[in-house]
């Protein structure tokens, strides 16, 4: 490492510049300015900070994955993990002390009124087999495939 590549990753001007970079993709974000997610504009972001710094990606902790299949089983386990804490355990105590359970009627009317995105098809059949859920499906199908050709942004099946 020569001497110019070490001053540029502990320059403090570059620290500023990225602090201020951040902070203004997140009041684009909070300004409404930001489609969709932030997240993706923070990647490009670390990306030019990290190009900018002529530092690799080893600097930010990544590293060649060397066995793929265990990573694949770590992944699952923790998304499953996560899943479960939230099933049995934040959702009930969130049901426990509002003494609330979720309401999703809400879910329609935000798709309904954003200007873009997919038109979405929200499944509400009850609690069926397998076998009455793609029944209902497949009867539907046509009904589903004419709202959505008509301009409808949430179809609803029950």
């Amino acid at each position: 490492m020569n001497s110019q590549s070490a001053g540029r990753r502990r320059s403090k001007i570059l620290t500023a510049f990225e602090l201020a970079v951040v902070a203004g993709l997140f009041w684009a974000d909070v300004r409404g300015l930001i489609p969709f997610s932030k997240t993706p504009f923070l990647a490009a972001a670390v990306a030019l900070f990290v190009w900018l710094r002529r530092a690799g990606w080893q600097s930010l902790g990544f590293r060649v994955c060397r066995n793929w299949p265990l990573t694949i089983l770590l992944g699952v386990l923790a998304g499953a993990a996560i899943e479960a804490i939230e099933l049995f355990v934040s959702q009930p105590f969130l049901v426990s002390a509002l003494h609330k359970a979720p309401d999703l009627s809400d879910f329609a009317a935000m798709r309904t009124h954003a200007a873009r995105g997919p038109a979405v098809v929200w499944l509400r059949p009850g609690n069926v087999t397998n076998d009455a859920l793609i029944a209902a499906i497949v009867a539907a199908l046509p009904e589903i495939a004419a709202a959505i050709k008509a301009g409808e942004r949430l179809v609803e099946v029950q």
